[in-house]
């Protein structure tokens, strides 16, 4: 049974697949569906089910390899995205949304996150990184304040910032 939902899943992406990166090279990025159906897994894995769900919804989704363990559901008049919430909330995951992707993580990943961001180490390197971004752009040739604009209004690259624990 299980070997038959991954077939059907592996078809489905694969014609799917062709279509969604037409939409892309056109600009048309996917909106989350409203259409109210049945949702019934018995002993699947969660991060199929999510990612089944929203391939269903057209989101973009992007599940933590941490997110382990099957889903025995029967849920009906709810969207796919709908589904996707209870599925995060009945197993306790945390769901965000990040510009036109849902990402899925467990709490012990957000709150790592979150550490990360409270380092004492990090305002000496976010300010480190733009200054040398701000140099850069004055010796690629452009003038203080276009270089000043650019560096205030882009965010920074937290993961590639060199932050001592």
């Amino acid at each position: 049974m299980k070997s038959r939902h991954f077939l059907y899943a592996a078809l489905l992406i694969l014609s799917f697949s062709a279509t969604r990166a037409q939409d892309a090279l056109r600009g048309e990025l996917p909106k989350p569906t409203d259409a109210v159906k049945h949702h019934e897994y018995q002993g699947d894995q969660i991060n199929l089910v999510l990612r089944w769900l929203a391939q269903e919804a057209k989101i973009n989704i992007l599940v933590s390899d941490s997110v382990k363990g099957t889903i025995t559901m029967r849920l009906t008049d709810l969207s796919a995205m709908d589904a996707i919430r209870v599925i995060c909330a009945s197993k306790q995951l945390i769901l965000n949304q990040f510009d036109e992707v849902y990402y899925v993580m467990t709490p012990a990943e957000r709150l790592e996150s979150l550490h990360y961001l409270d380092r004492d180490a990090l305002p000496a390197a976010m300010a480190k990184f733009k200054k040398r971004y701000y140099e850069a752009l004055l010796q690629e040739g452009f003038s203080k304040d276009e270089a000043l604009k650019i560096v205030a209004s882009e965010s920074l690259p937290l993961n590639d910032l060199k932050i001592e624990k």
